[in-house]
């Protein structure tokens, strides 16, 4: 492992630790620093891997599966639904008369 990659990711687990210690968490989609009891979160052996704040799980599902390097974690965004449309009903007249 290069030595900057074990720096980066220990400042990483550092950052989610001092978090985590005010009530907080980081939003996995915005970024923004959430309190926990308002978030949707992850704990795998008891450490939490994912943050997602009220906001970004109302227009996104969360996908996890198991691979074989371990655990996988999206957030696939919702479609749009039309329930209402505002196009005429009738087809627009086309060329003179």
């Amino acid at each position: 492992m290069n030595p900057d990659d074990n720096a980066s990711t220990h400042r990483r687990w550092a950052d989610v630790a001092h978090l985590a210690a005010q009530g907080l968490g980081a939003c996995a989609g915005c970024k923004r620093a959430v309190p926990l009891n308002n978030a949707l979160t992850t704990r795998w052996r008891n450490t939490i891997v994912l943050v997602v704040c009220e906001d970004c799980t109302t227009s996104h599902d969360i996908v996890m599966q198991r691979t074989a390097a371990g655990l996988e974690i999206r957030a696939e965004p919702r479609r749009a639904i039309v329930l209402a449309s505002t196009l005429p009903t009738s087809a627009p007249e086309s060329g003179p008369r």
